[in-house]
């Protein structure tokens, strides 16, 4: 991408991608100046502003986040793909504040399922596989919404969605070129889900699937931000398999996963920027282990 940038300084696509890579593997910075090249040069593109609306939250700046995202859905003409994006991203963002905001999350999110949904069989492919991946992620965002929350039938809840998002997944990789990194992203995320819950469920075949998952990833490259990124991900399922079984007050199980979770986030660590969010799962997992320990 680089290469292309140098070749060309006004290719805003090469700077939207660039931005892509940096949020993947947590440079917050490059991937805010990334994203801001590209909406310089293209400022009426919806998914260059969607990008940098993802820097911005990551950066911990959510208001202004919010205001771009909301600016790109207040626009007239917008593409179905970008407003089903922009729905989605409003959904994590309303998932991160109080009771009162996080309680909308699950509106945006069906909302843009109901867009994305028509969007699943496009004839364009790069359309359809952005429609597949956003359903995937609000499905999810979904079940975690519901695990939070105060909803009856919450085991039977998120079994349906989180078996949705499994099904989309696994459609988009054997059929239309998806990443196995579906896989780890849903059993991450499921394992965050049930971490809320009181009384939980065993979480060993979210873990198995992660672990299956990853080990697939890791075998795909050797390149060492890849390698990183795929680590840091199976990180946070060790880390959300330990907050699970310190619930369940399984501490020897709660034990290996949390150490599991400091090697893997520390290698996924090394080249990361220190964010608001990566400081906050570090010492979230340090709180767990102590916790573990005391009990």
């Amino acid at each position: 991408l680089k290469v292309a940038i140098a070749i060309d300084p006004e290719y805003a696509y090469a700077y939207n991608l660039l931005a892509k890579v940096y949020l993947a593997t947590g440079q917050a910075d490059l991937a805010d100046a990334a994203s801001l090249e590209a909406c310089d040069i293209e400022p009426k593109n919806a998914a260059y502003q969607l990008r940098r609306a993802e820097t911005r939250g990551m950066l911990a700046e959510y208001d202004d986040a919010v205001l771009k995202v909301r600016a790109v859905l207040d626009r007239e003409n917008l593409a179905n793909i970008d407003r089903a994006q922009a729905l989605h991203q409003m959904a994590r963002l309303a998932s991160l504040g109080d009771g009162e905001i996080a309680s909308k999350t699950i509106s945006f999110e069906n909302r843009a399922i109901e867009v994305a949904d028509k969007l699943a069989t496009s004839t364009d492919a790069k359309e359809r596989r952005a429609a597949k991946q956003i359903l995937v992620e609000a499905h999810v965002s979904v079940a975690e919404e519901i695990a939070r929350q105060s909803f009856n039938q919450k085991v039977e809840s998120l079994s349906q969605w989180i078996g949705r998002a499994s099904g989309i997944a696994e459609d988009y990789i054997n059929n239309d070129g998806g990443s196995v990194e579906l896989r780890l992203f849903i059993a991450q995320r499921a394992l965050g889900a049930l971490a809320s819950f009181r009384p939980t469920l065993d979480p060993a075949p979210w873990v198995s699937e992660a672990e299956e998952a990853s080990k697939t990833l890791l075998s795909q490259s050797d390149d060492e931000l890849w390698q990183q990124h795929v680590k840091w991900e199976l990180g946070l399922a060790y880390l959300n398999a330990l907050r699970v079984e310190h619930t369940r007050r399984q501490t020897e199980l709660a034990l290996k996963y949390g150490n599991e979770a400091l090697e893997n986030l520390a290698v996924g660590a090394s080249g990361r920027q220190a964010v608001h969010a990566s400081e906050q799962l570090v010492g979230q997992l340090y709180f767990q282990m102590g916790a573990v320990y005391a009990v």
